[in-house]
């Protein structure tokens, strides 16, 4: 009786130590005091940003969100190209709706362009979800299963149950995997050399890139600008190989990612953007002019008086942007492609990186738990043949390990180099393209537009033409036009003649058969004035 009263006193007097322990990890795990569901919706969301970096959260949310708002813009310009220019720039009224006759691709590029920017925009939502929406998880199914296999012993397999054969594919697995691993993983002991081969690709995109918009006539400001972003990608690397080799691989590819996406976002919208500028001042005289011309066929097309100039480099920019073949597909979706890649990549890293600190596991326990292995280590005996195998061989131990060291420095200066090298390159062969084509077709100023082109060791004096636009509006004599034949059989020799405009001009008999070479021809325009102080038009209007 003693014992039960005693025991009973005990219960009410009050918890004994191990009952008070369990109390204080219930109150732990079930608290009285529940936190208001609008600062537990702040507060994970807050140690979250604050485990990843609130510089990280605020460049992730910026080009998540500008890359998925560019991939949709582009689904429509490539839907609807004339209404979104006229929608942008409010040239309805001009031309019947036709101002820009700017051509679609076929059906079956569209729905591929169409699809891919689509799986484009869902990448960036889900990443934004997983970045801002979704709750933090308490372990993942990854990470039970582990727990699950550390915890449960390993059991004894008779190795003579199992064949040599499954051995040696489970022993070549296990090698791929580790290479894989060593590669892949963040951490890994080649990732950093992976990296820089990674750059092999972007640098084979970006010089496709540059050939296809000088073949195009981009504008020389845009070519440099473009070419300056090369040469910033090309700099970037010679700083990481030369002074950042030890620093974390995360940071590379955090570079790479950004810069894909100022290739595959920024500068197209840059483009787009510059077009609509340069061309804003002229599109509004030719409103005015359009209130206040007569209602005839030649004063009313606007297109008869805008800047030739102006108007063809608007059209490059613009369809600069437009996809209408597989080639386009490849060279101007892959960016976006690449960069979907790595940031989904970055934002697994960072939100693992969340997971391990929300379990503590920081960086002081992580130190501590190696100081304790560096202690333990310098506690272990050393065998005596190995210590009077390194006592032997002390000089040529040394001699391997900076031979070793010195040729790894090479490589990465000689890696260095050439993309240091490549840089300065990009920016030289740009200038030297925009000059020697201009200086081509300096000799022709009907020649309003034209791709650059400079190939060493070859002649570069022939004008690569893709504009020709000859016209005089309100001649003085129509029976003496000025004959124009000549000059367009010469510049439509070298086969790249997409526009032809002549008002007002003579043409002797007919048109020059060397416009059949030209395979890029879209727009045809021949208008005369077959009789003087009279509006009747003769026009020969041709849309290829």
């Amino acid at each position: 009786m003693a014992q039960l009263f005693s025991r009973g006193w005990k219960v009410v007097q009050g918890p004994t130590t191990e009952n008070s322990a369990l109390a204080k990890q219930d109150s732990k795990r079930r608290p009285a005091n529940v936190e208001p569901a609008n600062q537990s919706w702040w507060r994970w969301r807050q140690r979250r940003f604050a485990a990843i970096g609130w510089g990280y959260v605020a460049l992730m949310i910026v080009i998540f969100s500008l890359s998925s708002a560019w991939s949709l813009l582009l689904i429509v310009l490539n839907l609807e190209p004339d209404r979104s220019a006229n929608y942008i720039l409010h040239s309805e009224s001009l031309d019947y709706g036709h101002f820009w006759q700017s051509r679609k691709a076929p059906l079956s590029i569209q729905a591929m362009t169409t699809v891919l920017l689509i799986v484009v925009v869902g990448v960036y939502w889900y990443l934004l979800y997983l970045l801002l929406i979704r709750p933090p998880q308490r372990r993942t199914r990854s990470e039970r299963s582990k727990s699950k296999r550390q915890s449960t012993k390993p059991l004894k397999q008779d190795k003579t149950s199992c064949s040599t054969l499954i051995l040696v594919l489970r022993r070549v697995a296990s090698i791929v995997l580790q290479i894989f691993q060593s590669v892949i993983s963040t951490d890994g002991k080649y990732r950093k050399v992976w990296n820089v081969l990674m750059e092999i690709p972007d640098v084979i995109l970006q010089i496709l890139s540059l050939r296809e918009y000088m073949a195009q006539g981009l504008d020389s400001s845009l070519l440099y600008c473009y070419a300056s972003l090369m040469a910033l990608n090309a700099f970037t690397v010679f700083y990481h190989v030369q002074f950042r080799w030890n620093e974390a691989a995360f940071h590379h590819i955090l570079k790479d990612s950004t810069l894909d996406a100022t290739c595959a976002v920024f500068f197209p919208a840059l483009i787009l953007f510059y077009s609509f500028f340069v061309f804003q001042d002229d599109l509004k005289a030719v409103k005015i002019r359009q209130q206040f011309f007569p209602p005839r066929v030649f004063e009313r097309k606007a297109r008869n008086y805008v800047s030739a100039k102006e108007m063809n480099l608007f059209s490059t920019d613009f369809e600069s942007l437009l996809i209408r073949n597989g080639w386009d597909i490849f060279l101007k979706l892959s960016f976006s492609l690449l960069a979907c890649l790595r940031w989904t990549r970055i934002t697994s890293v960072l939100l693992k990186r969340e997971r391990k600190l929300s379990r503590g596991l920081s960086h002081k326990s992580a130190s501590v738990s190696l100081t304790t292995l560096t202690m333990n280590k310098e506690k272990s005996v050393t065998p005596l043949d190995t210590l009077s195998a390194v006592a032997q061989q002390p000089e040529k131990r040394d001699e391997t390990v900076e031979s070793n060291r010195l040729l790894r420095f090479g490589l990465r200066t000689a890696v260095g180099l050439m993309f240091l090298v490549y840089g300065i390159g990009c920016i030289v062969y740009t200038a030297v393209a925009v000059q020697v084509s201009r200086a081509s077709c300096s000799s022709y100023p009907q020649c309003v537009q034209y791709s650059y082109q400079w190939i060493l060791g070859e002649s570069n004096d022939q004008c690569h033409c893709l504009a020709y636009v000859d016209r005089e509006l309100a001649p003085a004599n129509t029976q003496e036009l000025v004959d124009v034949t000549q000059t367009l059989a010469t510049l439509a020799a070298v086969g790249k003649l997409q526009t032809v405009q002549l008002v007002n001009r003579k043409i002797n008999r007919s048109l020059p058969n060397a416009l059949e070479s030209c395979k890029g021809l879209r727009n045809l325009y021949v208008i005369k004035r077959i009789r003087p102080k009279r509006y009747k038009l003769m026009a020969l209007s041709i849309y290829l």
